[in-house]
Protein backbone atom coordinates (compact mmCIF):
# COMPACT_ATOMS: atom_id res chain seq x y z
CA UNK A 1 0.00 0.00 0.00
CA UNK A 2 1.04 3.58 -0.60
CA UNK A 3 2.16 5.77 2.26
CA UNK A 4 -0.81 7.74 3.62
CA UNK A 5 1.01 11.06 3.48
CA UNK A 6 1.91 10.59 -0.18
CA UNK A 7 -1.65 9.41 -0.94
CA UNK A 8 -3.11 12.58 0.64
CA UNK A 9 -0.56 14.80 -1.07
CA UNK A 10 -1.42 13.23 -4.43
CA UNK A 11 -5.15 13.77 -3.91
CA UNK A 12 -4.78 17.47 -3.07
CA UNK A 13 -2.07 18.13 -5.68
CA UNK A 14 -4.13 16.31 -8.31
CA UNK A 15 -7.12 18.60 -7.80
CA UNK A 16 -4.89 21.69 -7.83
CA UNK A 17 -3.14 20.44 -10.97
CA UNK A 18 -6.52 20.02 -12.69
CA UNK A 19 -7.29 23.71 -12.09
CA UNK A 20 -6.07 25.63 -15.14
CA UNK A 21 -5.65 28.81 -13.08
CA UNK A 22 -2.80 27.33 -11.02
CA UNK A 23 0.57 27.58 -12.77
CA UNK A 24 2.85 26.00 -10.15
CA UNK A 25 2.47 23.60 -7.21
CA UNK A 26 5.14 23.51 -4.51
CA UNK A 27 5.79 21.80 -1.24
CA UNK A 28 8.06 24.44 0.25
CA UNK A 29 8.68 26.31 3.46
CA UNK A 30 7.38 29.86 3.77
CA UNK A 31 10.81 31.39 3.21
CA UNK A 32 11.04 29.57 -0.14
CA UNK A 33 7.77 30.93 -1.57
CA UNK A 34 8.82 34.46 -2.45
CA UNK A 35 10.09 34.28 -6.00
CA UNK A 36 10.36 37.30 -8.27
CA UNK A 37 9.11 35.48 -11.36
CA UNK A 38 5.61 36.26 -12.54
CA UNK A 39 5.34 33.04 -14.53
CA UNK A 40 5.07 31.04 -11.28
CA UNK A 41 1.84 32.67 -10.15
CA UNK A 42 -0.83 31.92 -9.19
CA UNK A 43 0.76 29.10 -7.26
CA UNK A 44 -0.24 26.55 -4.65
CA UNK A 45 1.82 25.20 -1.78
CA UNK A 46 1.06 22.01 0.17
CA UNK A 47 2.67 21.12 3.49
CA UNK A 48 2.00 18.69 6.32
CA UNK A 49 0.44 20.43 9.30
CA UNK A 50 -0.20 17.52 11.67
CA UNK A 51 -0.70 13.76 11.99
CA UNK A 52 -2.89 11.85 14.43
CA UNK A 53 -1.79 8.24 14.78
CA UNK A 54 -4.85 7.34 16.89
CA UNK A 55 -7.46 8.45 14.38
CA UNK A 56 -5.36 8.05 11.20
CA UNK A 57 -6.00 11.70 10.31
CA UNK A 58 -3.47 13.80 8.41
CA UNK A 59 -3.89 17.56 8.14
CA UNK A 60 -2.41 19.41 5.20
CA UNK A 61 -1.86 23.16 4.95
CA UNK A 62 -2.84 24.30 1.46
CA UNK A 63 -1.92 27.84 0.41
CA UNK A 64 -2.81 29.53 -2.86
CA UNK A 65 -1.15 32.86 -3.62
CA UNK A 66 -0.76 35.30 -6.48
CA UNK A 67 1.59 38.24 -6.96
CA UNK A 68 0.27 41.73 -6.34
CA UNK A 69 0.62 44.05 -9.30
CA UNK A 70 0.61 47.77 -8.56
CA UNK A 71 -0.42 50.33 -11.15
CA UNK A 72 1.85 53.39 -11.14
CA UNK A 73 -0.73 55.82 -12.52
CA UNK A 74 -3.37 57.51 -10.37
CA UNK A 75 -6.58 55.55 -9.88
CA UNK A 76 -9.84 57.40 -9.31
CA UNK A 77 -11.59 54.41 -7.72
CA UNK A 78 -10.57 54.72 -4.07
CA UNK A 79 -12.18 51.43 -3.09
CA UNK A 80 -10.25 49.16 -5.44
CA UNK A 81 -7.08 51.22 -5.26
CA UNK A 82 -4.15 50.89 -7.61
CA UNK A 83 -3.53 47.14 -7.44
CA UNK A 84 -5.08 43.74 -8.03
CA UNK A 85 -5.43 42.54 -4.42
CA UNK A 86 -9.19 41.92 -4.75
CA UNK A 87 -8.64 39.90 -7.92
CA UNK A 88 -5.98 37.84 -6.16
CA UNK A 89 -8.16 37.18 -3.12
CA UNK A 90 -11.15 36.26 -5.29
CA UNK A 91 -9.15 33.86 -7.45
CA UNK A 92 -7.30 32.15 -4.61
CA UNK A 93 -10.45 31.79 -2.52
CA UNK A 94 -12.28 30.28 -5.49
CA UNK A 95 -9.46 27.80 -6.19
CA UNK A 96 -9.40 26.61 -2.57
CA UNK A 97 -13.20 26.39 -2.39
CA UNK A 98 -13.20 24.28 -5.55
CA UNK A 99 -10.52 21.92 -4.19
CA UNK A 100 -12.37 21.51 -0.90
CA UNK A 101 -15.66 20.82 -2.72
CA UNK A 102 -14.00 18.11 -4.81
CA UNK A 103 -12.28 16.52 -1.81
CA UNK A 104 -15.54 16.54 0.20
CA UNK A 105 -17.08 14.36 -2.53
CA UNK A 106 -13.97 12.21 -2.70
CA UNK A 107 -14.46 8.62 -3.80
CA UNK A 108 -11.42 6.43 -4.26
CA UNK A 109 -10.27 2.85 -4.12
CA UNK A 110 -8.36 3.46 -0.87
CA UNK A 111 -11.42 4.75 1.08
CA UNK A 112 -9.63 7.96 2.02
CA UNK A 113 -12.20 10.42 3.30
CA UNK A 114 -12.52 14.14 3.94
CA UNK A 115 -12.79 15.05 7.63
CA UNK A 116 -12.78 18.84 7.80
CA UNK A 117 -11.31 22.08 6.53
CA UNK A 118 -10.50 25.22 8.47
CA UNK A 119 -11.72 28.71 7.76
CA UNK A 120 -9.49 30.38 5.17
CA UNK A 121 -6.72 32.62 6.47
CA UNK A 122 -6.13 35.78 4.42
CA UNK A 123 -2.64 36.49 3.09
CA UNK A 124 -2.22 40.22 2.44
CA UNK A 125 0.78 41.69 0.59
CA UNK A 126 3.07 39.13 2.22
CA UNK A 127 6.77 38.60 1.68
CA UNK A 128 9.12 40.91 -0.22
CA UNK A 129 7.25 40.77 -3.53
CA UNK A 130 3.75 41.28 -2.19
CA UNK A 131 1.76 38.06 -2.39
CA UNK A 132 -1.98 37.83 -1.77
CA UNK A 133 -4.09 34.76 -1.23
CA UNK A 134 -5.55 32.32 1.26
CA UNK A 135 -4.44 29.33 3.27
CA UNK A 136 -6.58 26.50 4.67
CA UNK A 137 -6.07 23.30 6.62
CA UNK A 138 -7.59 20.18 5.07
CA UNK A 139 -7.84 17.02 7.17
CA UNK A 140 -8.14 13.61 5.54
CA UNK A 141 -8.79 10.26 7.19
CA UNK A 142 -7.06 7.09 6.08
CA UNK A 143 -8.39 3.61 6.85
CA UNK A 144 -6.22 1.20 8.83
CA UNK A 145 -5.62 -0.81 5.67
CA UNK A 146 -3.34 1.96 4.36
CA UNK A 147 -1.36 2.41 7.55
Amino acid sequence: MRNIIIAGLNIIAGHLNDDERIKTIFSANEDELDFNKKDLYPMANIRINSNDFNSNDVTFEVTVIDQRDTNKRAITNKFYGNDNRWDNWSLTYDVLRSVINKIERLQNDDNISFVTSSSPVLIDNAFANGLDGYSVLITLNFPNTLC
